[in-house]
Protein backbone atom coordinates (compact mmCIF):
# COMPACT_ATOMS: atom_id res chain seq x y z
CA UNK A 1 0.00 0.00 0.00
CA UNK A 2 2.64 2.56 0.83
CA UNK A 3 4.41 2.04 -2.60
CA UNK A 4 0.83 2.65 -4.14
CA UNK A 5 0.39 5.80 -2.13
CA UNK A 6 4.00 7.08 -3.47
CA UNK A 7 3.09 6.11 -7.13
CA UNK A 8 0.01 8.58 -6.70
CA UNK A 9 1.63 11.19 -5.04
CA UNK A 10 4.53 11.49 -8.14
CA UNK A 11 1.69 11.82 -10.39
CA UNK A 12 -0.05 14.77 -8.64
CA UNK A 13 3.38 16.14 -8.31
CA UNK A 14 3.66 15.54 -12.54
CA UNK A 15 0.30 17.26 -13.13
CA UNK A 16 1.15 20.73 -10.99
CA UNK A 17 3.97 21.07 -13.12
CA UNK A 18 3.78 24.34 -15.22
CA UNK A 19 3.13 23.95 -18.97
CA UNK A 20 4.80 26.13 -21.39
CA UNK A 21 3.47 26.46 -24.83
CA UNK A 22 5.84 26.58 -27.88
CA UNK A 23 5.14 29.71 -29.01
CA UNK A 24 5.22 32.13 -25.81
CA UNK A 25 7.46 34.42 -26.17
CA UNK A 26 10.59 34.31 -23.66
CA UNK A 27 10.66 37.10 -20.72
CA UNK A 28 13.75 38.87 -20.68
CA UNK A 29 14.79 40.19 -17.48
CA UNK A 30 14.45 43.81 -18.47
CA UNK A 31 17.84 45.30 -16.34
CA UNK A 32 20.36 43.01 -17.64
CA UNK A 33 18.32 42.33 -21.29
CA UNK A 34 18.62 46.17 -21.88
CA UNK A 35 22.23 46.42 -20.86
CA UNK A 36 23.31 43.30 -23.06
CA UNK A 37 21.01 44.49 -26.03
CA UNK A 38 22.53 47.90 -25.84
CA UNK A 39 26.57 46.21 -26.41
CA UNK A 40 25.31 44.37 -29.07
CA UNK A 41 23.45 47.48 -31.12
CA UNK A 42 27.10 49.21 -29.73
CA UNK A 43 28.87 46.38 -31.40
CA UNK A 44 27.13 46.54 -34.65
CA UNK A 45 27.91 50.34 -35.01
CA UNK A 46 31.31 49.34 -34.29
CA UNK A 47 31.71 46.83 -37.24
CA UNK A 48 30.06 49.29 -40.09
CA UNK A 49 26.78 47.45 -40.26
CA UNK A 50 24.47 49.26 -37.77
CA UNK A 51 20.40 49.08 -37.51
CA UNK A 52 18.58 51.17 -39.91
CA UNK A 53 17.78 54.69 -38.58
CA UNK A 54 13.74 53.82 -37.81
CA UNK A 55 14.68 50.47 -35.97
CA UNK A 56 17.36 52.05 -33.79
CA UNK A 57 14.97 55.11 -33.00
CA UNK A 58 12.39 52.45 -32.30
CA UNK A 59 15.18 50.38 -30.02
CA UNK A 60 16.54 53.52 -27.72
CA UNK A 61 12.63 54.52 -27.51
CA UNK A 62 11.93 51.35 -26.06
CA UNK A 63 14.17 51.30 -23.18
CA UNK A 64 13.84 54.46 -22.42
CA UNK A 65 9.81 53.59 -21.45
CA UNK A 66 8.53 53.97 -18.14
CA UNK A 67 7.62 50.35 -18.41
CA UNK A 68 10.85 47.94 -18.45
CA UNK A 69 9.02 45.19 -18.52
CA UNK A 70 6.75 46.35 -21.81
CA UNK A 71 9.79 48.20 -23.05
CA UNK A 72 12.27 45.31 -23.11
CA UNK A 73 9.19 43.28 -25.13
CA UNK A 74 9.76 46.20 -27.58
CA UNK A 75 13.28 46.06 -27.94
CA UNK A 76 13.34 42.68 -28.72
CA UNK A 77 10.66 42.73 -31.04
CA UNK A 78 13.03 45.08 -32.72
CA UNK A 79 16.34 43.13 -32.75
CA UNK A 80 13.89 39.73 -33.63
CA UNK A 81 13.47 41.42 -37.65
CA UNK A 82 17.40 41.26 -37.63
CA UNK A 83 17.82 37.40 -36.23
CA UNK A 84 18.94 34.59 -38.91
CA UNK A 85 18.84 31.93 -36.02
CA UNK A 86 17.08 31.51 -32.80
CA UNK A 87 19.06 29.37 -30.75
CA UNK A 88 17.36 27.69 -27.30
CA UNK A 89 19.39 26.27 -24.45
CA UNK A 90 16.38 23.70 -22.80
CA UNK A 91 16.85 23.23 -18.88
CA UNK A 92 18.67 20.08 -19.91
CA UNK A 93 21.04 22.15 -21.46
CA UNK A 94 20.25 20.63 -25.11
CA UNK A 95 20.46 23.15 -28.16
CA UNK A 96 17.76 23.63 -30.42
CA UNK A 97 17.38 26.18 -33.69
CA UNK A 98 14.89 27.70 -35.43
CA UNK A 99 15.01 29.79 -38.57
CA UNK A 100 14.74 33.66 -37.62
CA UNK A 101 12.82 36.30 -39.49
CA UNK A 102 15.99 37.76 -41.27
CA UNK A 103 16.23 37.80 -44.76
CA UNK A 104 18.88 35.49 -45.74
CA UNK A 105 20.94 38.29 -48.01
CA UNK A 106 24.71 37.86 -48.65
CA UNK A 107 27.07 40.05 -51.04
CA UNK A 108 29.92 38.35 -52.92
CA UNK A 109 33.53 39.02 -51.71
CA UNK A 110 31.95 40.67 -48.86
CA UNK A 111 30.71 39.84 -45.30
CA UNK A 112 26.94 40.51 -43.78
CA UNK A 113 26.03 40.59 -39.85
CA UNK A 114 23.19 38.92 -38.63
CA UNK A 115 22.44 38.49 -35.18
CA UNK A 116 21.36 35.66 -33.59
CA UNK A 117 18.95 35.19 -30.45
CA UNK A 118 20.08 33.18 -27.50
CA UNK A 119 16.61 31.98 -24.99
CA UNK A 120 18.81 30.05 -22.14
CA UNK A 121 16.45 28.19 -20.07
CA UNK A 122 20.16 26.53 -18.49
CA UNK A 123 21.77 29.54 -17.39
CA UNK A 124 24.01 28.17 -19.70
CA UNK A 125 27.67 30.69 -19.23
CA UNK A 126 30.26 28.48 -21.50
CA UNK A 127 30.49 30.03 -25.23
CA UNK A 128 28.10 29.61 -28.17
CA UNK A 129 29.81 27.73 -30.93
CA UNK A 130 28.67 27.57 -34.29
CA UNK A 131 29.80 25.17 -37.36
CA UNK A 132 28.68 24.39 -40.81
CA UNK A 133 30.49 22.35 -43.61
CA UNK A 134 30.38 25.14 -46.06
CA UNK A 135 32.82 26.95 -43.86
CA UNK A 136 35.61 24.19 -43.48
CA UNK A 137 39.55 25.42 -44.49
CA UNK A 138 39.91 25.58 -48.18
CA UNK A 139 43.61 25.17 -47.40
CA UNK A 140 46.12 22.91 -45.44
CA UNK A 141 49.07 24.15 -43.60
CA UNK A 142 52.58 22.96 -44.54
CA UNK A 143 53.32 21.46 -41.22
CA UNK A 144 50.34 19.16 -41.11
CA UNK A 145 52.07 16.96 -43.71
CA UNK A 146 55.51 16.54 -42.04
CA UNK A 147 57.18 18.40 -44.32
CA UNK A 148 56.93 16.23 -47.38
CA UNK A 149 57.80 16.97 -50.67
CA UNK A 150 54.99 15.79 -52.26
CA UNK A 151 52.20 16.29 -49.47
CA UNK A 152 49.12 14.36 -50.03
CA UNK A 153 45.58 15.97 -51.24
CA UNK A 154 43.27 15.84 -48.69
CA UNK A 155 41.26 18.59 -50.02
CA UNK A 156 39.56 18.01 -53.67
CA UNK A 157 38.36 20.41 -55.95
CA UNK A 158 34.51 19.33 -55.16
CA UNK A 159 35.48 20.21 -51.47
CA UNK A 160 36.71 24.08 -52.57
CA UNK A 161 33.45 24.36 -54.53
CA UNK A 162 31.47 23.06 -51.57
CA UNK A 163 33.84 25.30 -48.91
CA UNK A 164 31.93 29.01 -49.88
CA UNK A 165 31.19 30.57 -46.90
CA UNK A 166 33.33 31.89 -43.69
CA UNK A 167 31.13 31.93 -40.73
CA UNK A 168 31.79 32.71 -37.23
CA UNK A 169 30.43 34.61 -33.75
CA UNK A 170 31.84 38.30 -33.09
CA UNK A 171 33.26 37.74 -29.52
CA UNK A 172 35.50 40.46 -29.09
CA UNK A 173 34.17 43.75 -26.69
CA UNK A 174 32.06 45.26 -26.79
CA UNK A 175 30.67 41.88 -26.25
CA UNK A 176 32.07 38.62 -24.46
CA UNK A 177 33.31 35.69 -25.85
CA UNK A 178 30.70 33.44 -23.59
CA UNK A 179 27.33 33.32 -22.98
CA UNK A 180 26.03 35.69 -20.17
CA UNK A 181 23.39 32.97 -18.31
CA UNK A 182 20.17 35.46 -18.59
CA UNK A 183 17.32 34.29 -20.21
CA UNK A 184 17.19 35.71 -22.92
CA UNK A 185 20.38 37.72 -25.21
CA UNK A 186 21.76 38.21 -28.66
CA UNK A 187 24.80 37.27 -30.58
CA UNK A 188 26.36 38.57 -33.98
CA UNK A 189 27.18 35.68 -36.82
CA UNK A 190 29.71 37.32 -39.54
CA UNK A 191 29.36 35.47 -43.05
CA UNK A 192 31.70 35.94 -45.90
CA UNK A 193 30.42 34.58 -49.06
CA UNK A 194 33.22 33.55 -51.55
CA UNK A 195 30.51 33.50 -54.36
CA UNK A 196 27.51 34.88 -55.59
CA UNK A 197 24.00 33.92 -56.34
CA UNK A 198 21.92 30.74 -54.17
CA UNK A 199 23.84 29.18 -52.03
CA UNK A 200 23.21 26.57 -48.89
CA UNK A 201 24.64 26.35 -46.12
CA UNK A 202 24.13 23.93 -43.09
CA UNK A 203 24.80 25.85 -39.64
CA UNK A 204 24.92 23.87 -36.26
CA UNK A 205 25.17 25.23 -33.29
CA UNK A 206 26.36 23.85 -29.72
CA UNK A 207 27.71 25.19 -25.71
CA UNK A 208 30.36 22.56 -25.28
CA UNK A 209 30.55 19.00 -26.52
CA UNK A 210 27.29 16.50 -25.75
CA UNK A 211 24.86 19.55 -26.26
CA UNK A 212 23.49 19.36 -29.24
CA UNK A 213 20.01 18.25 -29.67
CA UNK A 214 18.87 14.91 -31.15
CA UNK A 215 17.06 14.49 -34.89
CA UNK A 216 18.77 17.18 -36.17
CA UNK A 217 17.17 20.03 -33.89
CA UNK A 218 20.40 21.65 -33.32
CA UNK A 219 21.31 22.53 -37.21
CA UNK A 220 19.54 24.69 -39.66
CA UNK A 221 19.86 24.76 -43.78
CA UNK A 222 19.97 28.25 -44.73
CA UNK A 223 19.60 29.68 -48.66
CA UNK A 224 21.39 32.37 -48.76
CA UNK A 225 21.23 34.97 -51.95
CA UNK A 226 24.66 36.84 -52.51
CA UNK A 227 24.57 39.75 -54.78
CA UNK A 228 27.06 39.66 -57.38
CA UNK A 229 29.91 42.53 -56.83
CA UNK A 230 32.17 44.19 -59.30
CA UNK A 231 35.27 46.29 -58.33
CA UNK A 232 35.31 49.86 -58.58
CA UNK A 233 38.99 51.37 -59.68
CA UNK A 234 40.06 54.54 -57.78
CA UNK A 235 42.45 57.26 -59.34
CA UNK A 236 44.03 59.23 -57.21
CA UNK A 237 46.33 62.09 -58.32
CA UNK A 238 48.25 64.79 -55.99
CA UNK A 239 48.56 68.41 -57.07
CA UNK A 240 51.26 67.76 -59.09
CA UNK A 241 49.39 64.98 -61.37
CA UNK A 242 51.27 62.29 -59.62
CA UNK A 243 50.14 58.87 -58.75
CA UNK A 244 49.42 59.01 -54.72
CA UNK A 245 46.76 57.51 -51.83
CA UNK A 246 43.56 58.79 -50.73
CA UNK A 247 41.62 58.38 -47.68
CA UNK A 248 38.19 56.35 -48.35
CA UNK A 249 34.91 55.81 -46.60
CA UNK A 250 32.59 53.83 -48.47
CA UNK A 251 29.09 54.12 -47.30
CA UNK A 252 25.53 52.48 -48.70
CA UNK A 253 22.05 53.63 -48.22
CA UNK A 254 22.22 51.67 -44.90
CA UNK A 255 25.21 53.27 -43.70
CA UNK A 256 26.83 50.04 -43.55
CA UNK A 257 30.91 50.47 -44.05
CA UNK A 258 32.93 49.14 -47.62
CA UNK A 259 35.14 47.04 -47.24
CA UNK A 260 33.26 45.56 -44.39
CA UNK A 261 34.76 46.11 -40.78
CA UNK A 262 33.71 42.50 -40.03
CA UNK A 263 36.82 39.92 -41.55
CA UNK A 264 38.93 42.76 -42.99
CA UNK A 265 42.27 41.92 -44.41
CA UNK A 266 45.47 43.46 -44.04
CA UNK A 267 46.48 46.71 -44.67
CA UNK A 268 42.33 47.74 -44.34
CA UNK A 269 42.50 47.72 -40.80
CA UNK A 270 39.61 46.50 -39.03
CA UNK A 271 39.23 49.30 -36.20
CA UNK A 272 37.99 52.51 -38.01
CA UNK A 273 35.71 52.73 -41.12
CA UNK A 274 38.17 54.32 -43.60
CA UNK A 275 40.34 52.43 -45.82
CA UNK A 276 43.66 53.46 -48.26
CA UNK A 277 44.07 53.51 -51.73
CA UNK A 278 46.31 54.11 -54.19
CA UNK A 279 46.26 55.14 -57.62
CA UNK A 280 45.12 52.49 -59.94
CA UNK A 281 43.62 50.09 -57.00
CA UNK A 282 39.71 49.73 -55.93
CA UNK A 283 37.15 48.53 -54.16
CA UNK A 284 34.51 45.91 -54.55
CA UNK A 285 31.30 46.63 -54.37
CA UNK A 286 27.71 45.12 -54.96
CA UNK A 287 25.22 46.74 -57.24
CA UNK A 288 23.89 50.06 -55.43
CA UNK A 289 24.07 53.65 -54.38
CA UNK A 290 26.88 54.84 -51.96
CA UNK A 291 28.36 57.77 -50.71
CA UNK A 292 32.14 58.08 -50.79
CA UNK A 293 34.01 60.87 -48.64
CA UNK A 294 38.05 60.73 -49.64
CA UNK A 295 41.12 62.78 -48.49
CA UNK A 296 44.81 62.66 -48.69
CA UNK A 297 45.14 62.63 -44.68
CA UNK A 298 44.56 64.86 -41.92
CA UNK A 299 46.13 67.81 -43.94
CA UNK A 300 43.70 67.83 -47.03
CA UNK A 301 40.42 69.10 -47.02
CA UNK A 302 37.36 66.32 -47.29
CA UNK A 303 35.43 66.05 -50.27
CA UNK A 304 32.19 63.83 -50.66
CA UNK A 305 30.50 62.06 -53.60
CA UNK A 306 27.17 59.68 -54.09
CA UNK A 307 27.77 57.31 -56.98
CA UNK A 308 26.11 54.60 -58.37
CA UNK A 309 27.02 50.83 -58.92
CA UNK A 310 25.32 48.64 -61.76
CA UNK A 311 24.86 47.40 -65.03
CA UNK A 312 23.69 50.31 -67.75
CA UNK A 313 24.52 52.79 -65.03
CA UNK A 314 27.00 55.69 -65.12
CA UNK A 315 29.54 53.81 -62.99
CA UNK A 316 30.12 51.05 -65.78
CA UNK A 317 32.20 53.12 -67.99
CA UNK A 318 35.46 54.62 -67.58
CA UNK A 319 34.99 57.60 -65.31
CA UNK A 320 31.90 58.03 -63.46
CA UNK A 321 32.18 60.94 -60.65
CA UNK A 322 30.02 64.26 -60.62
CA UNK A 323 31.34 67.36 -60.81
CA UNK A 324 31.91 69.18 -57.42
CA UNK A 325 34.49 71.22 -55.91
CA UNK A 326 36.02 71.40 -52.16
CA UNK A 327 35.82 74.61 -50.31
CA UNK A 328 38.03 75.97 -47.97
CA UNK A 329 37.58 75.44 -44.34
CA UNK A 330 35.88 79.04 -43.31
CA UNK A 331 34.99 80.39 -46.05
CA UNK A 332 32.20 80.34 -48.61
CA UNK A 333 33.92 80.36 -51.50
CA UNK A 334 35.17 77.61 -53.56
CA UNK A 335 38.88 77.08 -52.62
CA UNK A 336 38.88 74.67 -55.99
CA UNK A 337 37.23 74.37 -59.25
CA UNK A 338 36.60 70.54 -61.25
CA UNK A 339 39.00 69.78 -63.64
CA UNK A 340 38.51 67.77 -66.99
CA UNK A 341 40.06 64.57 -68.36
CA UNK A 342 39.62 62.61 -71.23
CA UNK A 343 35.62 64.14 -71.09
CA UNK A 344 34.91 63.13 -67.62
CA UNK A 345 34.27 65.74 -64.98
CA UNK A 346 36.27 65.01 -61.64
CA UNK A 347 36.95 66.32 -58.14
CA UNK A 348 39.49 67.89 -57.08
CA UNK A 349 41.79 66.85 -53.31
CA UNK A 350 44.23 69.54 -52.66
CA UNK A 351 46.46 69.87 -49.65
CA UNK A 352 45.36 73.20 -47.07
CA UNK A 353 48.20 74.81 -47.77
CA UNK A 354 48.65 74.14 -51.30
CA UNK A 355 47.91 76.08 -54.27
CA UNK A 356 44.41 76.72 -55.65
CA UNK A 357 44.92 74.57 -58.57
CA UNK A 358 44.94 70.93 -56.96
CA UNK A 359 44.44 67.21 -58.33
CA UNK A 360 41.69 65.13 -59.88
CA UNK A 361 39.90 62.12 -58.15
CA UNK A 362 38.05 59.81 -60.44
CA UNK A 363 36.18 56.58 -59.89
CA UNK A 364 36.15 54.04 -62.32
CA UNK A 365 34.56 50.49 -62.58
CA UNK A 366 35.67 47.22 -64.70
CA UNK A 367 33.50 43.84 -64.47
Amino acid sequence: MPRTHGWIAAALATAVLPVIAADTPPRAEPQPFGLLARRAVTALDQLGQPLPPGDRQAFDTALAAPDSESGAARAMSVLDGHVLAIVQVNPEARVSVTRGAAPADLMQAGTRLFLVKVINQAGITAPLRVTSPQSAPVSVPSWSSDLAAEPPHTITPRDIEERWADISFFDKPPLAEALSGVSVEYRILQIYSRDAGHRAAELKFDVGQGTADLAFRSDIPIVFTAAPARRIGVRVEDERGRASIARLIVRDNASRVYPAMSKRLAPDLPFQAQVYRSDGEGIVLPDGKYTVEWSGGPDYLTGTREITVGPGSPTSSPSVSNAGSIRRRGTGTPATTTCTRQAARTTRIRPRASAPTTSCARYSASG
